[in-house]
């Protein structure tokens, strides 16, 4: 199996990331970055991968519970039935995206990202997994204003914010959890709600293995997603999502979310390191190593000169 050695770059001195805040208790937080987000955003709104969104349509998932067990205690209990999470979301700069309307877009998807590596693969795959080591880096300069996440996952080309799985190790997760944490999420399209596993603390300098594994056959979908530590060979975190319906048709297999606010905010010694990135399907019983076809895709909108690189 090849894998390619991924560094982020801040091409200058001084470039950093920083992002706002939102939350506490999924709420109270928020006004900690009151001032940062964009004037038209709630304040009680959450800052995700996915952009703003608001703290009534984000899911925790129980130990061992998968997204369709979850859906199902929910309307079971009368807690929540299909398309319930209908609030609008907002992209990072203000953009506002009705539930199943028009965030549904590549625009929305790609106003959340700084930099990240892809490929796309035929949607008639068996299985698709991708793996991605990740050094935890330092935390950011200004600790109190950043909020980052280092992602890796999978999602529909056509449907670019969801469903959508991913394994993300975060700083500051959601302006809420502190330090950095790692945890799996789902944008789920069925109820339009957005879930994710208990974060778990992990430490700078720990090498963190993130890996998403997708099966399908006759219809039915299962998800694997864990983070793993190297060193120990101990799961971090682990979950399974049985979504019913998932169409993936490209892997991020690193990518770096946040808001440039202020370059002066970074993670100490600017890179963000990533050892090594692997992804494999399977297509009427052929296994293919796809690993050679992840292209960079930069941002081409940020007011910090980022870059990332794939060197061999």
């Amino acid at each position: 199996m090849t894998s390619i050695k991924a560094n982020f770059v801040m091409a200058a001195a001084g470039l950093a990331l920083a992002t706002l805040a939102s939350t506490v208790g999924l709420a109270r937080s928020a006004d900690s970055g009151a001032g940062q987000r964009p004037p038209n955003v709630p304040a009680n709104y959450v800052l995700t991968p996915y952009g703003y969104v608001a703290p009534q349509d984000i899911v925790q998932l129980r130990k061992g519970e998968t997204v369709a067990m979850r859906q199902a205690r929910r309307r079971a209990s009368g807690d929540v039935v299909p398309g319930e999470c209908s609030s609008p979301r907002f992209s990072t700069t203000g953009v506002k995206f009705e539930a199943r309307g028009s965030r549904r877009s590549v625009r929305a998807y790609t106003m959340h990202y700084l930099a990240n590596a892809a490929v796309n693969f035929p949607r008639d795959y068996q299985t698709i997994q991708v793996t991605t080591d990740v050094v935890v880096p330092p935390p950011p300069t200004s600790e109190l204003e950043s909020i980052l996440y280092l992602v890796t996952g999978l999602h529909d080309t056509k449907d670019l914010s969801g469903p959508m799985v991913q394994s993300v190790v975060s700083w500051k997760m959601m302006g809420f959890f502190p330090g950095w944490t790692a945890s799996n999420w789902f944008d789920s399209e069925d109820d339009d709600c957005f879930y994710y596993s208990r974060p778990v603390s992990v430490t700078p300098g720990q090498t963190l293995r993130q890996t998403i594994e997708a099966r399908q056959n006759n219809g039915k979908h299962e998800i694997q997603a864990s983070v793993i530590d190297l060193e120990s060979n101990t799961p971090v975190a682990q979950t399974t999502f049985m979504p019913p319906s998932f169409n993936p048709d490209e892997i991020v297999n690193i990518g770096m979310w946040g808001i440039v606010s202020d370059c002066d905010r970074m993670p100490a010694g600017g890179e963000i390191r990533y050892p090594n990135i692997s992804a494999n399907l399977t297509i009427s019983g052929e296994k293919e190593n796809i690993t050679d076809k992840i292209t960079v895709r930069p941002a081409t909108k940020h007011i910090c000169d980022i870059a990332l690189t794939l060197d061999e």
